[in-house]
């Protein structure tokens, strides 16, 4: 697969670098987060912009997540070197709440978007050289639809990253299910 500057997309979602003007669509997917601790629209743009500031590579990074056709972002993603060391790869999505401070969309269409989103970012990966990614998921918390539907494989328990007990998914080059997503393009 030959890698391109073209944003991950399959043919229901697409992934685009978040803008200081996604603020407030980012704060309806991360302000409730314990993990991001933003405050308001102030922080969070200002977390954008460390964001995209931040890069480690052209390929890795934050992405706001649409579904295709649309231009608010309805959930956000990540693919990012995890601790410790930075040597595994790791895949992160979360979606928005709405208004009244529920999920953002139906159970079975956020599953469908996170399939979409992991399938999308790890094809991605693949394209610009990686071997593996992995989904790291707390203890505790059902497995997520979207890493058996791409293909993922259930590695174990560690406590390896981030310091607590994890359960840890892990999808190769050669176990991305092609029939996952419509038509990825890279």
């Amino acid at each position: 697969m030959t890698a391109s500057r073209v944003d991950p997309r399959t043919s229901a979602v697409r992934l685009r670098r978040w803008h200081p003007d996604d603020a407030p669509a980012a704060l309806r997917v991360y302000g409730g987060s314990a993990a991001h601790q933003v405050r308001d629209v102030v922080d969070m743009r200002a977390r954008l912009v460390r964001w995209n500031a931040d890069q480690h590579s052209p390929y890795l990074g934050h992405w706001a997540l649409l579904r295709r056709g649309e231009s608010t972002p309805v959930g956000g993603a990540a693919l990012l070197p995890l601790p410790p060391g930075d040597e595994d790869l790791g895949i992160t999505w979360q979606f928005g709440h709405d208004g009244d401070g529920g999920a953002h969309g139906d159970l079975d269409d956020r599953d469908d978007l996170a399939a979409e989103c992991v399938h999308a970012l790890a094809d991605w990966a693949f394209a610009h050289g990686a071997d593996e990614v992995f989904a790291v998921v707390a203890d505790g918390v059902a497995e997520p639809p979207a890493v058996r539907r791409n293909g993922m494989s259930w590695v174990g328990e560690t406590t390896k990253y981030f310091g607590r007990k994890t359960q840890v998914y892990r999808l190769r080059v050669a176990d991305l299910d092609p029939g996952a997503a419509d038509s990825v393009r890279v």
